[in-house]
């Protein structure tokens, strides 16, 4: 099974791009912690466009669809809604490689 990475793009009212930001980042904190499936994540921004963007690699994508149906997920998609300007888009992508350089 290859791997599958989620590129979750969270358009934020203008005002609102930290509040979103802070819940972006607090919940695939936590959320990595109790949901075996998801390998890691990278949160990215830009304040000047009030956009956030999480890209989540899932071990398969089957575990990468199956998060619409996790209410964890859709609670934090609740409350993300009246903060954004428009619903958050997911796109999915095979994995092909990550590299990292040693430290």
């Amino acid at each position: 099974m290859a791997e599958e990475v989620v590129d979750a793009h969270y358009a934020a009212e203008p005002g609102r791009y930290q509040e979103v930001l802070d819940h972006v980042v607090a919940f695939y904190a936590d959320y990595i912690q109790v949901q075996p499936e998801l390998r890691h994540y990278t949160i990215a921004g830009d304040p000047g466009q009030g956009v956030v963007k999480a890209l989540v690699t899932w071990k398969s994508r089957g575990s990468a669809a199956a998060v619409n149906s996790d209410p964890k997920f859709a609670e934090f998609a609740d409350t993300l809604k009246p903060l954004m300007s428009a619903p958050v888009r997911r796109d999915l992508f095979d994995h092909i490689e990550t590299h990292v350089r040693p430290a």
